[in-house]
């Protein structure tokens, strides 16, 4: 009885790797992500974007300089300065620490 299937086995045993090998698989892919977002050209493309967007939101300027670690829930470690109308400096942040969460269906 053990030899009359072995096609079958083997499907069944090919399934079963492929089952408990996807989840491992997208958990990676993931990580992968996470850490593929931290690169310092990634970094640089987050706060040049940034820059652009608060750009016409006030009357001065808000220049991000640096953008430490970009996570699932915030970011942290940024550093920016404030320029007024005038072009002086009005105001330095380092350190900030920006969290947001998931609305809640």
């Amino acid at each position: 009885m053990r030899g009359e299937h072995p096609r079958l086995r083997k499907i069944l045993r090919i399934s079963l790797r492929i089952l408990l090998g996807l989840p491992v698989f997208v958990l990676a892919l993931l990580a992968l992500a996470f850490v593929s977002v931290n690169v310092g050209p990634l970094k640089q493309l987050a706060r040049s974007r940034i820059n652009q967007a608060l750009a016409s939101s006030f009357i001065g300027t808000v220049v991000v300089d640096r953008i430490d670690r970009i996570q699932p829930f915030g970011v942290s470690g940024i550093d920016l300065h404030v320029l007024d109308a005038g072009a002086h400096r009005v105001l330095v942040v380092k350190g900030l620490r920006v969290r947001s969460s998931w609305p809640r269906a």
